[in-house]
């Protein structure tokens, strides 16, 4: 009886840390993507004024979080 409940507390442990390794991983991917887009564009255009910078900053910010919640969802 004692083995029936600790194999089962390991399997929801293990369903848990791989709940967590996904969610870090996929905070880790959209920041990474999201400075990449935001450098990117900043290379692009060479000597940013303050739009340019604030259209960077969206473009990054938008691509970080649409592959955030992408990889993030509970499937």
């Amino acid at each position: 009886m004692d083995t029936i409940f600790s194999q089962l507390y390991i399997e929801i442990i293990s369903i848990g840390s791989k709940v967590v390794v996904r969610e870090k991983f996929a905070i880790g991917l959209g920041w990474i993507i999201g400075l990449v887009i935001f450098g990117g564009w900043m290379s692009i255009i060479g000597n940013p004024h303050v739009i340019e910078t604030s259209i960077g900053l969206v473009m990054g910010v938008s691509a970080g979080l649409w592959i955030y919640f992408k990889l993030s969802s509970n499937k």
